[in-house]
């Protein structure tokens, strides 16, 4: 559904560069499960499709799709601009410290535990808070 999307609005050096992410973001959360018991990646593509919707740039699109990767995999900030860029390396590396701050916030006491204890409504919160720090930014 998000490439299919993308394909109606972004040249194709775009659309590779969003087919990469995918690729990048899939690989990285391949081990991963939500508690619905559907694969992680799922929130990434819902992300990637709400900031593809809004028609925002490409990189925000990618960064969108790699934003969880850096926190929750053992992929690298290095890693991601490697293959992507400075530019989305540092909008995903952002988010990550948006992510923790938050989570911190949540609980002090907590090192920064996996969102597994999320409300059902959390990746449509969540999907809102990363569009309004990238129209921010």
């Amino acid at each position: 559904m998000l490439m299919d999307s993308v394909k109606d609005y972004y040249d194709q050096k775009s659309v590779d560069l969003i087919e990469r992410a995918y690729a990048f973001a899939e690989t990285a959360h391949s081990d991963e499960r939500r508690l619905s018991g559907e694969p992680y990646i799922s929130h990434p593509l819902a992300t990637a499709f709400y900031l593809s919707s809004m028609r925002l740039d490409a990189a925000t699109v990618a960064a969108g799709l790699l934003h969880d990767v850096v926190e929750d995999t053992p992929a690298t900030v290095g890693e991601v601009e490697e293959a992507f860029g400075t530019t989305i390396a540092r909008l995903v590396d952002g988010v990550t410290k948006f992510a923790e701050i938050r989570r911190r916030a949540a609980d002090p006491g907590s090192p920064g535990e996996a969102d597994d204890k999320r409300r059902p409504d959390y990746s449509r919160e969540h999907a809102e808070n990363l569009r309004k720090m990238f129209l921010a930014m």
